[in-house]
């Protein structure tokens, strides 16, 4: 049964693209330049380290104790790691974070929440006065979708980093606010690398086309996989790649702002249906946390330990995508290793209809219910 009815030819191409349009010129990244455009995330950190000549041997990076750990791996080529701490909740324990600063005076900052709440106007006064003009400070935007008024340089080597795949149908990051173009020996503009990254792109695109149209399990199990196989092999190529034309140029075109207030209502409405599932083997962030949050990409359910990996499993087998954000790849001491176990997080697109997360619900109820016999 399809549940999806074609209006006017323009339908026929929504689902490749995904998201509203907008001809009015409103999204700021059409004006950044396009050799500032990087595959993936991964590409676009490598080419700021690369750029510095950071050494592991002299340089220290100040990073979250919460974070990508495959991506840790990629920055201690280049950087000696030091955490400041993430509380269980997502915050930042600022009071760390600004002793941690005084402490180690690293050459790198690196500023990441997951619900991308920014500093105060007095914590970024803060971090000004405890950094060196020559501080490289990178802002880590890769779970939510960046307004231009949220752009705060404190200095002229602070960088912001988006991922636009997380959040649409194209793939790439921007690298926001450089004062640099990449040399050209420094970055690759074609390989294999990037060959299969955009296929498995395109792949996952065309699976998502056909769930749209006919709301099949098969195809909601295959989307998955081939976010998970794409998720493995991108930024994990040792030199910097650039990013492709059809996505720099597709994005350019898109309603970031309409698209943000709804994925952000998506959260919202997650948040009221499983606030009713009345059981102490989950817990929900408040609405206000929700409402102050930048959450783009994934809305975070915490889930009692004993219990993740069955509902995973189980929301699984019943075409739920839901898992863990990280799993412990590798190890670094001073980790919040209670914090990966604690959640999982389902997504936030712009195909994602209420009765969907309705499902969800009713998945979670079912599994619970069975739970307690």
């Amino acid at each position: 049964m399809f549940r999806y009815k074609i209006k006017h030819p323009i339908d026929l191409i929504r689902p490749f693209i995904l998201q509203p349009l907008c001809w009015k010129g409103n999204n700021f990244l059409t004006t950044r330049s396009r050799k500032k455009f990087f595959l993936s995330f991964g590409d676009a950190i490598t080419c700021i380290l690369k750029q510095y000549k950071c050494s592991p041997e002299k340089d220290i990076v100040l990073m979250p104790n919460f974070f990508c750990t495959e991506t840790l791996t990629v920055i201690s080529r280049f950087l000696n790691i030091v955490f400041y701490k993430i509380n269980d909740d997502f915050s930042i324990d600022t009071k760390n974070y600004f002793e941690q600063i005084e402490r180690h005076k690293p050459r790198v900052i690196w500023n990441y929440n997951f619900l991308g709440i920014p500093f105060t106007e007095a914590e970024r006064k803060k971090i000004k006065d405890l950094c060196a003009e020559e501080t490289i400070i990178i802002e880590d935007a890769a779970h939510y979708i960046l307004h231009q008024e949220e752009i705060h340089a404190i200095n002229s080597h602070h960088f912001y980093i988006d991922s636009i795949r997380k959040h649409s149908s194209f793939l790439g990051s921007h690298l926001i606010n450089a004062n640099f173009i990449p040399q050209k020996d420094m970055v690759e503009n074609w390989n294999i690398y990037k060959t299969k990254a955009c296929f498995y792109r395109l792949t996952q695109n065309f699976i998502d086309f056909c769930f749209y149209f006919s709301n099949a399990k098969l195809f909601s199990i295959l989307g998955n996989n081939i976010f998970l196989t794409l998720n493995d092999i991108i930024g994990n190529y040792s030199r910097p790649t650039l990013g492709e034309n059809v996505s720099y140029f597709g994005y350019g075109l898109l309603d970031l702002q309409k698209i943000r207030k709804h994925n952000k209502n998506l959260a919202l409405i997650y948040n009221h249906y499983f606030q009713k599932l009345k059981t102490p083997l989950i817990k929900t962030l408040p609405n206000e946390v929700i409402k102050k949050s930048r959450l783009t990409s994934y809305y975070p359910l915490f889930v009692e330990k004993s219990i993740l990996r069955l509902l995973e499993q189980y929301l699984e087998k019943n075409g739920i995508f839901a898992s863990q954000l990280w799993k412990i790849e590798n190890y670094y001491s001073g980790l919040n290793e209670n914090l990966y176990d604690s959640f999982i997080v389902f997504p936030l697109t712009w195909l994602i209809q209420e009765k969907e997360i309705i499902y969800s619900y009713k998945k979670m109820k079912e599994f619970f219910q069975n739970h307690k016999q």
